[in-house]
């Protein structure tokens, strides 16, 4: 299991959990360009992404996963922002 800091902080938090078959990522607060560019550019490991909260700096690029067919998992509230 590899754990990978994109992100942490009041600039934005990402975090990627890896194990030899798929990725989680763990709070998207940064720009989607920044997380693909952690990730290699490889969605398809991609299980999903956990957000805790609402706020920016742990779900600024939520709308982009989503788009690109990764599963986004929060409350609703963070969800609709």
């Amino acid at each position: 299991m590899k754990f990978t800091v994109l992100g942490s902080g009041s600039a934005g938090n990402c975090y990627l959990l890896q194990n030899r078959d798929e990725t989680l990522i763990l709070e998207c607060g940064l720009p989607y360009k920044t997380i693909i560019k952690g990730l290699n550019f490889n969605l398809i490991d991609v299980a999903g992404c956990l957000v805790t909260h609402e706020h920016k700096d742990h779900s600024k690029a939520i709308k982009e996963l989503i788009s690109n067919g990764i599963d986004v998992y929060s409350s609703s509230g963070t969800l609709r922002q």
